[in-house]
C-alpha cells in the first residue's frame, strides 16, 4: 500500500485529529498521549510555530509528526545539552497508526526532519520511552544516538536520542 508524506495543511485538520483519538484509543505504547480530559486537538496544535507533516493513504491521515526548536526542559541534561539548545530541533508527537507500521512511514517521516535540520544547520532531539524498542532500534538505524535519561518534562524514564 502507497502512501504520501507531506507538510500539513489546514484542510488536514479534521483527518489528523481523527487519526491522532483512534491512535491513543488503541495504543497504551505511548506514553506522552493527551492527558485524561484534554482535548486532542489542544494537544496536537498547542505548540506554536510548530512544523508538521502527516503520512496520508487512502485518502487519510496514517501518521504524524512535528518539529519544533528544542524545549527548554532538554537544559536538564547537562551543560553540554543546554549549550546545544539553540542549535537543536525536536521531533514530537511522531505516531504511525497500528495498521500502517513497519511499512517505513515512521521511516519516511523522520528523514524530512533529518532533511530539514540539515539545510537549518542543526542538529535533532528527540524523547522516547524504554519499552518501545522497535521505535529505539529505528532511532539508532537512522543516526541517532541515546544521550542519557533525565527527567522530562512530563514523566520519567525518558530516554533521550540526538542525532548531530
Amino acid at each position: 500500500m502507497g502512501y504520501l508524506v507531506r507538510e500539513y495543511q489546514d484542510a488536514d485538520r479534521a483527518k489528523l485529529i481523527a487519526a491522532a483519538q483512534r491512535q491513543f484509543a488503541s495504543d497504551d505504547d505511548y506514553p506522552l498521549a493527551p492527558a485524561v480530559g484534554e482535548d486532542i486537538a489542544d494537544w496536537l496544535f498547542k505548540d506554536i510555530g510548530a512544523r508538521r507533516w502527516v503520512a496520508v493513504a487512502d485518502n487519510k491521515v496514517i501518521g504524524h509528526m512535528q518539529v519544533t526548536p528544542a524545549h527548554d526542559y532538554f537544559a536538564k541534561g547537562g551543560a553540554e545539552l543546554a549549550a546545544l539548545l539553540p542549535d537543536l530541533l525536536e521531533i514530537g508527537k511522531l505516531f504511525v497508526l497500528a495498521d500502517y507500521r513497519n511499512m517505513g512511514v515512521a521511516t519516511a517521516l523522520i528523514e524530512v526532519a533529518i532533511n530539514e535540520a540539515g539545510a537549518a544547520g542543526k542538529s535533532i532531539i528527540l524523547a522516547t520511552f524504554p519499552h518501545l524498542t522497535k521505535a529505539i532500534a529505528l532511532y539508532r538505524d537512522l543516526g541517532f544516538r541515546c544521550i542519557g535519561a533525565f527527567p522530562g518534562k512530563y514523566v520519567q524514564n525518558v530516554i533521550y536520542f540526538l542525532r548531530p
